[in-house]
């Protein structure tokens, strides 16, 4: 524990994955959440869901971890695929339900459909430029809320933030 403290200091965000809870220890996760909650006031805690259901030993887990997690979490990034194998939603209206329950900001990153953002009941729909030809889309979704995130800490409103991160997930696919 000790050295975690060392290695992260005092950080202003810090991101953290699905992917990273799935390969945490109990413990480790344990002492992660402790950091969390000891930190959220002066640290940003992103956290997107990036749902790998390969690395789990069950869903039960999965839906576990991340639904705590998310408590814990001042913004939540997540996708229509990993709410619909997670959490069973049917469409972005569930999706909006799940994640409005806690005081985080949300995205929710919907591929062409653009985006939706919000804090709490509080929802806007962001949709995106349509994309002609679409390569891989490996890696769309870190870009989406990479530039997400880059907008925000440069002070930018949500909108604008999913308005520029649309743009470059669209360069990514395209």
């Amino acid at each position: 524990p000790g050295r975690f403290e060392e290695l992260l200091g005092e950080p202003q965000l810090l991101l953290v994955t699905g992917i990273t809870l799935a390969l945490c220890s109990r413990a480790s996760f344990e002492h992660l959440c402790r950091w969390v909650d000891r930190h959220r006031d002066g640290c940003r805690v992103v956290f997107d869901c990036n749902f790998r259901k390969r690395l789990w030993d069950s869903e039960a887990e999965a839906r576990d971890r991340i639904g705590r997690f998310e408590q814990l979490a001042s913004v939540i990034a997540t996708g229509a695929e990993d709410e619909k194998a997670l959490w069973g939603a049917a469409d972005t209206a569930q999706i909006i339900r799940r994640v409005s329950r806690w005081s985080a900001e949300y995205l929710i990153r919907g591929g062409p459909a653009g985006c939706w953002i919000g804090c709490g009941p509080e929802c806007q729909h962001v949709p995106t430029e349509p994309v002609t030809v679409i390569g891989d889309t490996a890696g769309a979704g870190d870009a989406h809320l990479a530039a997400y995130m880059a907008a925000r800490v440069s002070g930018l409103g949500r909108a604008d933030a999913a308005a520029y991160a649309n743009k470059a997930a669209a360069v990514i696919v395209g």
